[in-house]
């Protein structure tokens, strides 16, 4: 029982250093052609840095509900940080080769389908669950604890989320800030539209 409890502990301990090692590839991954001032791309870039931390996310925990939530949340201040961002900038055109977008799709798929067969591999031995299904008549208690303490409200202000929770109020705030000092200095609409 203790053994088992620490190599449960050592899992977890190791995919919790796995976030930043799948970012950090993916960023590494990615051209520095394709880091131009285009904001089409830096926002493609951002849903795949974005996607990738919530794959990483929903293996550190038993069901997929907060790394969703988190996505669509990003996923919906990404898309209105684009919509800001195409107001300002002028129309440009994406002139990225083929091959290089061709070479960039094969990686990406390649990076998804690891982190897909390791998500597989631990969902079916259950190392993440920290052995709490282990006696037959404790199943039923167990599975209602757990489901009300991740549905509970508190879930995300607790100890292991509460510093990411803390990260996206911050960063939205800023954000909100920012928008508002561009809107702030002039009272037209921001883009000129020719007739």
């Amino acid at each position: 029982m203790i053994k088992s409890t620490f190599l449960d502990n050592l899992f977890s301990l190791y995919f919790m250093n796995m976030i930043p090692m799948i970012t950090i590839m993916t960023l590494l991954m990615i051209p520095k052609k394709l880091f131009s001032n285009n904001p089409l791309m830096m926002n493609m870039i951002l849903c795949l840095v974005t996607l990738m931390y919530s794959l990483s996310m929903s293996l550190l925990s038993s069901t997929f509900w907060f790394s969703m939530i988190m996505f669509l949340m990003m996923i919906g201040g990404l898309l209105i940080l684009f919509l800001y961002f195409t107001s300002i900038s002028p129309n440009e055109f994406n002139n990225i080769p083929y091959n290089t977008m061709i070479s960039l799709l094969m990686k990406i798929s390649m990076i998804m389908l690891m982190i897909m067969l390791i998500m597989y591999y631990y969902s079916h031995n259950d190392y993440l669950i920290m052995n709490s299904w282990k006696k037959s008549n404790e199943i039923n208690y167990n599975i209602n604890n757990k489901m009300n303490y991740i549905f509970s409200s508190n879930f995300i202000y607790s100890y292991p989320i509460y510093k990411i929770t803390l990260l996206i109020i911050i960063y939205l705030f800023y954000t909100l800030f920012i928008i508002n000092k561009l809107c702030l200095n002039s009272k037209k609409p921001l883009r000129k539209f020719k007739n």
